[in-house]
């Protein structure tokens, strides 16, 4: 017969064990990308299919589990000017790399602007130097493409209207890591 004593000791098990996998997954993922792909690979060297990262590349436990209610932490100044609009996804479910929330906002026609809740603590993180992402013409997939059961991030467009491309990111859990910047793809109006 088990007792509450021992659920409770069998629970904290577990839940150690999911840490050390993820652990485990986040140092395998860095492995293979550090010996993947050339320090300098662009998509001209290794065409853009071949060397893209896959979202099945980077995957991480789900967290079934129901988050905490939690109060935001509010660092950099693109975080506190867009409070209101992090704050309500901060209270909906995770949708990156297990226990993360991104929250996205309009800014104008085809731009966005982002930020990543973490669900556990009320950290939120947005990108050093980018205060949206705009879209490039003739180009019509997602700004920005990621995966609950997945730490790959995808920006497709120009960061702050400057530098274009499709760029693949690395979410670690405190900043996103630049992995590979390939051209985008555009649709040709020539006809």
């Amino acid at each position: 017969m088990t007792t509450g004593k021992h659920r409770s000791a069998y629970r904290a098990k577990a839940s150690g064990c999911i840490k050390i996998i993820n652990r485990v997954l986040t140092v395998l993922a860095a492995l293979t990308i550090a010996f993947a792909l050339p320090a300098s690979a662009s998509a001209t060297e290794c065409g853009a299919a071949k060397c893209a990262p896959s979202f099945d590349d980077y995957p991480v436990v789900e967290h079934s589990q129901p988050f905490p209610s939690i109060s935001l932490i509010l660092q950099t100044r693109l975080a506190k000017q867009y409070r209101t609009v992090i704050t309500q996804p901060s209270r909906e479910g995770a949708d990156l790399a297990g226990h993360y929330r991104v929250a996205t906002w309009g800014c104008g026609t085809d731009c966005h602007g982002f930020a990543i809740i973490n669900k556990r603590n009320g950290n939120v993180y947005t990108m050093p130097g980018v205060d949206y992402v705009a879209g490039v013409m003739g180009n019509a997939e997602d700004r920005l493409a990621y995966r609950l059961n997945g730490r790959l991030f995808v920006i497709t467009g120009r960061k702050n209207d400057e530098d274009g491309g499709k760029v693949y990111h690395l979410w670690n859990g405190r900043v996103l890591r630049l992995i590979l910047k390939t051209e985008i793809e555009r649709e040709s109006f020539d006809e």
